[in-house]
């Protein structure tokens, strides 16, 4: 059993053992903590051997569905099945070899509900501190969040705050999500002193790269269904932690100095503008519609028709979002905003990284 403290605003508690729970350990490491009580955990998972599925009713495709049995409500995605114990999201068990992305984001959006009622939103960025500054790099996925801050990170900068989300408030202040650094196959590409792969992991990851290139350049549904099978299955991936491969120190609140999107552009070369405060927004907004709202949104709404609780309390998603948006409106209009345009992951180059620190040092 392992439990986790977000800031001191969300407690989640992880009991049971297997792949999914390992997974959990090491992303959220630096948030663990002493075991709490029950009453005092905001988000439960049980991690089980085997989940008996013997539903009364289902809703959707056979394979991909929710189902219902007494108070309880289930959701399957393959061989995916996560209870949800007498209809609530945050009290859910789950098989220990699921896949880890309906979980995580049930258990994240607990720990974004408690920092919006602190005027924190989350955002889809990697942020370092660089020289003194906190730089903050909102993106889509694959865009260069990484890639940039291990540039930054490789050049000296002091303090890390986290190569996927963050938390930022109007207030121009930050809380870091210092989960390890992601290397994915392209970041060691990128970045190969980095790794400490053998020549075998090296040359699945270059088979890797090749499906993707090609299936990347066609539109195929075969391909399409490659290139997913090999990134599964092929590709060599590392979770580190950032005091362990740079001379850095984990910060884990302080203001945010410049706020740049990221953008890649085919040609090889670096850029960096000032950012309208409009399309910064429409940015944020978008992101996280896209990462995560989406998909909260429809599993909330279908517990919600399923349950037949009365006094089962729901959190109310669209005022929720509403109220994210019009945070995440302010964050912007109070900030300077850039934008820094870069060359697609696999141009990164030595020259390409001196370009990017040059570029940054200038605003």
């Amino acid at each position: 059993m392992s439990s986790f403290d977000f800031h001191g605003l969300t407690n989640v508690k992880i009991q049971g053992a297997g792949p999914l729970a390992d997974y959990f350990q090491k992303l959220y490491s630096e948030f663990k903590t002493d075991e709490v009580s029950n009453s005092a955990v905001d988000f439960h998972c049980t991690v089980v051997d085997e989940i008996e599925y013997s539903p009364d009713a289902t809703f959707g495709a056979p394979l991909d569905h929710f189902a219902q049995k007494g108070d309880d409500i289930y959701y399957r995605s393959g061989n995916t099945i996560i209870e949800f114990t007498d209809g609530m999201y945050d009290q859910i068990v789950c098989e220990k070899n699921s896949h880890p992305r309906i979980p995580q984001l049930l258990l994240e959006f607990k720990i974004r509900e408690s920092m919006l009622e602190h005027d924190y939103i989350i955002t889809h960025a990697s942020s370092v501190v660089y020289k003194g500054e906190t730089f903050v790099f909102p993106a889509w996925r694959h865009t260069g969040k990484t890639n940039t801050i291990l540039s930054l990170l490789q050049d000296g900068a002091e303090g890390y705050l986290s190569d996927d989300r963050v938390f930022l408030s109007k207030k121009e202040s930050i809380k870091a999500f210092p989960t390890p650094i992601h290397l994915l196959s392209y970041n060691l590409k990128s970045f190969p002193e980095l790794s400490d792969f053998s020549s075998v992991d090296r040359y699945r990851n270059c088979i890797n790269e090749r499906i993707n290139t090609i299936a990347s350049s066609r539109d195929s549904i075969l391909l399409r269904g490659l290139k997913l099978i090999s990134n599964t299955h092929l590709a060599k991936t590392d979770w580190t932690p950032a005091a362990e491969m740079f001379n850095c120190e984990i910060v884990e609140k302080t203001n945010f100095d410049k706020l740049i999107f990221l953008e890649t552009h085919p040609e090889e070369e670096v850029s960096i503008r000032k950012y309208p405060s409009k399309k910064a927004f429409h940015f944020l907004r978008a992101v996280n519609y896209q990462e995560w709202n989406s998909e909260i949104q429809d599993i909330i709404q279908v517990l919600e028709l399923v349950s037949d609780s009365n006094s089962i309390q729901f959190s109310n998603v669209s005022k929720f979002v509403k109220k994210e948006t019009e945070l995440a409106r302010e964050l912007v209009e109070n900030t300077d905003t850039y934008v820094l345009e870069i060359p697609e992951e696999e141009k990164w180059n030595k020259s390409l990284k001196s370009k990017l620190i040059t570029k940054i040092q200038s605003i």
